[in-house]
């Protein structure tokens, strides 16, 4: 069962897709191979001219019926995939103080930083690659509470994206989207903003969509692999 965001929300149906595969599943990484690797390792200054920036949780995740533990989460996985689909460069947000891996207790606190409008710090922010030397930036979140989790607004409003193109893409159990287009919208100034694609998957069955986001990342008319 899948719970809309923003609507009669559970604390169940709130962690729209942060939840993943399995370590059996063998993911792609941003070099185009396949194996163990995730694009969780930062892979920048190849030269391509697209850039996948994403955040994603690990950890006990929704399922239906019953809450899963998975030690991948779903955005890492579509990061995977997209990147296995295109040329590009990958960068993972990671939070400064990394979200629990019990689900409720990242409800929880993803609630508190939404009503807060908090800007929680991200670790590795320093590392990041410069946005200026891409054409085109894909943003890969989970929604939560029907909006980008906030860690991933500091990232956005850290960097300048002046004249590029705004991808987003999501992960979500009923939501879609959510806020996510107008959240880039917003933290992006001076950037043109897509229209976006989300992908509705729960715990583990994110396998399954790995054709349907290469599919659509080599539709976007960027150089593919």
């Amino acid at each position: 069962m899948e719970n809309p965001l923003g609507t009669s929300m559970t604390r169940r149906g709130f962690l729209a897709g942060a939840g993943a595969l399995t370590v059996s599943v063998l993911l792609a990484g941003c070099n185009g191979s396949s194996g163990a690797t995730t694009p969780a390792a930062t892979s920048k200054g190849m030269g391509a001219t697209t850039l996948v920036v994403f955040f994603s949780r690990p950890g006990e995740n929704y399922g239906s019926p019953d809450l899963v533990n998975v030690d991948v989460g779903n955005t890492e996985v579509m990061a995977g995939y997209v990147a296995d689909a295109i040329a590009c460069d990958v960068f993972e947000v990671e939070p400064a103080e990394p979200y629990p891996s019990g689900y409720f207790d990242t409800c929880d606190r993803a609630r508190r930083e939404l009503d807060e409008n908090s800007r929680p710090a991200v670790a590795n922010l320093a590392d990041a690659p410069d946005p200026a030397a891409y054409g085109t930036v894909l943003v890969g979140a989970p929604v939560w509470w029907g909006s980008e989790p906030r860690v991933m607004l500091t990232y956005l409003e850290s960097q300048d994206f002046t004249g590029k193109t705004v991808i987003p893409f999501t992960t979500h159990a009923g939501s879609g989207l959510g806020t996510a287009v107008a959240d880039c919208q917003a933290a992006c100034k001076g950037a043109t903003v897509d229209e976006g694609r989300a992908f509705s998957r729960e715990g583990q069955s994110i396998a399954s969509a790995g054709d349907a986001v290469r599919a659509w990342a080599r539709g976007l008319g960027l150089a593919t692999r």
